[in-house]
């Protein structure tokens, strides 16, 4: 999560996984009626995009752009928790009573 000042291939894998999840809107067939009958679970497309976008947030604060470093973990941990509830994935090592 925390990165360093050259760390761009942590970076740009991190932005390829956020591609990719986006891409699974597109590359499962009637995506969209299977997030309405609740069969498989899928979260809601506005939540793909949300959790994407947290996706390319840490692939930024894994880089060292002269943001504090803390300051980056600590965006970092939120986008993950925001990932967490976007689409209904684990993104800690906790368990889920440790969370506050």
């Amino acid at each position: 999560m925390n990165g360093g000042p050259d760390d761009d291939k942590l970076r740009a894998n991190i932005h390829a996984l956020s591609a990719k999840l986006m891409s699974f809107l597109k590359i499962i067939p009637f995506y969209k009626f299977l997030q309405r009958i609740k069969i498989f679970g899928l979260p809601k497309k506005e939540n793909i995009l949300s959790a994407s976008l947290d996706l390319n947030l840490i692939g930024y604060n894994v880089i060292d752009t002269g943001v504090p470093q803390q300051k980056r973990i600590e965006r970092n941990k939120k986008a993950l928790e925001d990932i967490r509830v976007f689409i209904n994935i684990e993104t800690t090592y906790t368990r889920p009573g440790d969370r506050p």
